[in-house]
């Protein structure tokens, strides 16, 4: 860990970086259009989230359909959900099932009622690309696989997926939005393998790094 945040701090800093869209439709709303931001994080419904189980939703046929207040904080950053939710999902064949915790976003639950809040991409919840998943950890990014075991620690402000066992990701950047869209700006551009292991940033390439211009 040490030596990745030393080889950090020699990195030129960027100017500016895409992100994805995020946003959260309301139980009983079509699953159609942009959705913003301030609708998926409002402050006044996290308050209180290490003790007060808070609501849930699960996207089907289009529609957000209530699974009541199923999820509560765990001191590790993950959450955990009701047995009686659990029993309303349909788990893919790696035992995962996607949800929306009311106030805090998607996040991927397994049977065991383990579940981790991922980014939000094109109104979706984030997917698994050569295995891993981003995953949001208080206000930190990092990575994890099916298994929803965090393999990367999320000690990233900005992180995209992975493709061809390269990520982008960024330490000190700052997430900026016109309103629409939202994009990294600032901080250490960091190229990273499936191990965590900073790679050189030729073996990144630009997948993934736009300009503000090209913004999503």
């Amino acid at each position: 860990m040490l030596r990745l945040l030393s080889s950090i701090l020699l990195l030129a800093a960027s100017p500016a970086w895409a992100v994805d869209h995020v946003g959260f439709d309301p139980a009983g709303a079509s699953h159609r259009g942009h959705v913003r931001v301030s609708n998926l994080y409002p402050g006044h419904d996290v308050e209180n989230s290490a003790t007060k189980a808070m609501s849930c939703t699960v996207l089907r046929d289009g529609t957000f359909e209530p699974l009541g207040n199923c999820a509560r904080h765990v001191a590790d950053g993950s959450y955990a959900v009701a047995a009686a939710a659990l029993r309303q999902l349909d788990f893919d064949r790696w035992g995962l099932a996607p949800i929306v915790i009311r106030g805090v976003g998607y996040a991927y639950v397994r049977r065991n009622g383990r579940a981790l809040v991922v980014p939000t991409f094109d109104n979706a919840p984030d997917e698994f690309i050569d295995g891993l998943v981003r995953v949001r950890i208080g206000d930190k990014l990092g990575y994890a696989n099916r298994r929803l075991k965090v393999v990367i620690p999320a000690i990233y402000d900005g992180a995209y997926r992975f493709g061809n066992g390269r990520a982008w990701a960024c330490i000190g950047c700052v997430s900026v939005s016109d309103g629409e869209h939202s994009w990294y700006r600032e901080g250490q551009a960091i190229c990273i393998d499936r191990s965590g292991t900073m790679r050189p940033q030729t073996e990144c390439g630009q997948a993934g790094w736009l300009l503000p211009q090209s913004r999503e």
